[in-house]
């Protein structure tokens, strides 16, 4: 795996992917808490959203200084205001980095042509970037999937995009290597990470089921300059300072200190209503650490309170449930 200048000089970046409902405010401060990565990302940031945004309070666009870098990815088309959408985004977040999204399969996303389906539009796409650069001369990157398998050009295609962001200055780009169709029904084509860095010499980062440390070694990542970790960050928050620093014990995790440290964090900046759905949907995914933990995710599901959700999990938690040996990571 090539080192990453940009963040570290002896070992891979390693990236907070964007997750939406999950990688708030909050959480990006559990993270913190934790260390270990090069950045994180925001939510995926709906363009014409940025425009009302309150960014000092906002969950979506807040950032606190132990954050470190953050980067503001952004979901928009051709037809929005972008100029007035960056000038916003600049002057009010400072970002680190700002990154394009095209790679969300979401049907709502599809509607807007933005993500993955924008992909899809090379004129569109130089045009977007075109007008950011014209912007932003600071970090920019593009995160993307193969585009669509039902598109009888697809390598072509695909290919042409790399040469395009070849164009532009980017920092780094990160490859989800699936196609828009299989959303994470599918496993990830890794072999795709090889191919493209034979074509490109901007760094690449790997994002799709990626969960331990050991993975960075096989064959398949070789190539890359890093990797972004998404759903697996959320089941374990502290996997970048895993991932990063070997004197790490894993061991030593309270898992019901850190869950309880996260309702804290949420319950401060989300309104109960809001916060309840917030604890619910993270837990969904913590609750994988354990052989048992379909209990606790089950009765949660049912809570509709912040007491309720509290009590509820730290009676699971009293009872020391036996921790899984993995994530299963599939599943997700």
């Amino acid at each position: 795996m090539k080192s990453f200048p940009l963040f570290h000089e002896n070992r891979p970046a390693l990236f907070l992917a964007p997750l939406a409902s999950l990688t708030h405010s909050p959480f990006r401060r559990l993270l913190s808490d934790f260390g270990g990565y090069s950045a994180l990302y925001s939510e995926m940031l709906h363009g014409k959203g940025l425009l009302s945004d309150q960014f000092e309070t906002s969950t979506y666009t807040r950032r606190r200084e132990e954050e470190g870098s953050v980067v503001y990815q952004l979901q928009i088309s051709n037809e929005d205001p972008i100029e007035l959408i960056l000038n916003r985004l600049i002057s009010k977040a400072n970002p680190f980095a700002i990154d394009l999204n095209l790679g969300c399969p979401a049907p709502s996303a599809k509607v807007k042509k933005t993500g993955a389906l924008l992909f899809l539009y090379y004129e569109d796409v130089e045009s977007i970037l075109t007008r950011i650069r014209a912007l932003w001369k600071g970090p920019l990157s593009v995160k993307f999937r193969l585009g669509s398998r039902e598109d009888a050009g697809q390598e072509k295609h695909f290919f042409r995009m790399i040469d395009l962001f070849g164009k532009f200055d980017l920092a780094w780009m990160t490859l989800h290597p699936r196609f828009m169709e299989d959303q994470l029904r599918r496993g990830p084509y890794y072999d795709w990470f090889n191919r493209i860095s034979d074509v490109s010499a901007i760094p690449l980062i790997g994002n799709g089921n990626i969960s331990r440390p050991d993975q960075l070694n096989k064959p398949e990542f070789d190539s890359l300059s890093g990797a972004m970790i998404g759903r697996a960050a959320v089941c374990r928050p502290w996997i970048f300072r895993q991932m990063s620093d070997p004197s790490f014990d894993e061991s030593a995790i309270d898992y019901q200190e850190v869950w309880n440290r996260l309702f804290g964090y949420i319950c401060e900046e989300f309104i109960p209503t809001k916060a309840v759905g917030r604890v619910k949907l993270f837990t969904s995914y913590y609750s994988q650490n354990f052989k048992f933990g379909h209990s606790l995710y089950t009765k949660m599901m049912h809570c509709r309170s912040l007491e309720k959700l509290y009590d509820d999990a730290n009676s699971f938690f009293d009872k020391k449930s036996e921790l899984v040996d993995q994530l299963r990571i599939k599943e997700f």
